[in-house]
């Protein structure tokens, strides 16, 4: 998860800085440039936001089931925690990225295009990772997961110890 929000940062960083930096009089459309990757902060500030909530729920949504189904049902555990967590990260990156910029139904139809594209990505690569996962747990010849240690860190759990 933090890895990843430290990359984009890093990677919108630096290109609010490529973009600052002076272009020399005849290159050809530099407006064009900035229109497209003039905006890159605010959608930078989305991602992360989107990101940090999606990846959370991701990886407590998939170690809860895992809990709940005793470590059996992978691939519909992974499905179903993949479907929650890129609902919740096209619906917050793009809603604050693109809010004002683009009509409700494009905003919405963006959102859902994206959602089907990452299920289908997702589906094409279930099958390596399934091989990937059974090589590593034969190889390695342990199944891991701590029942006992969840208790306490539900997102909702911790949202109403917050707001109290």
């Amino acid at each position: 998860v933090w890895s990843s929000v430290i990359c984009l940062i890093v990677f919108n960083g630096l290109l609010s800085l490529i973009i600052r930096i002076p272009s020399v009089p005849t290159a050809p459309h530099q407006e064009v440039f900035l229109q497209a990757f003039g905006s890159s902060p605010r959608l930078a500030i989305a991602c992360v936001i989107g990101l940090v909530c999606s990846d959370l729920t991701n990886v407590y949504r998939m170690t809860r089931l895992k809990a709940i189904f005793k470590g059996k049902y992978f691939w519909q555990r992974c499905l179903w925690t993949t479907a929650l967590s890129e609902a919740i990260f096209n619906s917050i990156c793009y809603t604050l990225t693109y809010w004002g910029v683009l009509s409700n139904t494009t905003l919405l139809r963006l959102m859902v295009d994206s959602w089907v594209l990452k299920m289908v990505y997702s589906l094409m690569m279930l099958f390596p990772l399934l091989y990937l996962m059974r090589f590593l747990k034969h190889t390695e010849g342990i199944d891991v997961y701590d029942v006992e240690e969840m208790k306490g860190l539900s997102p909702e759990e911790i949202f109403l110890k917050v707001l109290n």
